[in-house]
């Protein structure tokens, strides 16, 4: 409410009021409205909310914080998985190359670049394993021949019907008859390539 509504039955009540008010430098304000806040009061509150404002929030920094840590928890888990997917990708397609020789198996996987085998968000592998694999197997195309079986010049099936023995070699170098160190030359020799792969 404003001094003139309040004054308005006594004009010259209101006319002295406010001249006397002029005069002090006085302005009336209602305070029933919560209009009207102490300078002191307002530039006490305003400062804390200056301060506040700038002021590092607790809970905000601790939220920050946890959701920066749980992205990296999960980014540390899916590459983890990624690389499981990986391994056994790899174990799966050396298994079909139907290989029973660890030392092979071993070279074999020690050639193949995990880092280039593409696993989606789904954890398939959507490429580079076989592109690896391909490049292996035309690379050293004779560790991927099947072994030779020598009998008696008939069928196999018809020889051991027969009661006749077919002789199975498990490597060329076998048939050849070539010396352990022989063997452990080329073996040497072909460890050495695949390594030069990587």
């Amino acid at each position: 409410m404003t001094l003139e509504e309040l004054l308005k039955d006594k004009p010259d009540v209101l006319a002295t009021v406010t001249e006397a008010m002029k005069d002090k430098g006085v302005k009336y304000a209602d305070l029933s409205e919560g209009k009207y806040v102490d300078v002191e009061k307002y530039n006490t509150l305003n400062k804390k909310y200056e301060d506040l404002s700038k002021a590092e929030n607790p809970f905000e920094t601790k939220y920050n914080e946890l959701l920066a840590s749980s992205k990296t928890d999960i980014t540390n888990e899916r590459k983890k998985l990624n690389e499981v997917v990986r391994n056994m990708a790899v174990d799966m397609a050396i298994d079909q190359l139907n290989i029973k020789d660890e030392l092979t198996r071993r070279g074999i996987r020690s050639v193949i670049k995990m880092g280039d085998i593409k696993v989606d968000e789904n954890y398939t592998v959507t490429g580079g394993l076989d592109e690896q694999i391909a490049t292996i197997k035309e690379t050293y195309k004779s560790s991927f021949e099947q072994p030779v079986v020598v009998g008696t010049g008939k069928d196999v099936n018809d020889s051991l019907k027969t009661g006749s023995t077919a002789k199975t070699y498990s490597s060329l170098a076998e048939i050849r008859g070539l010396s352990q160190a022989e063997i452990d030359a080329d073996i040497d020799n072909i460890m050495s390539q695949l390594q030069n792969l990587k």
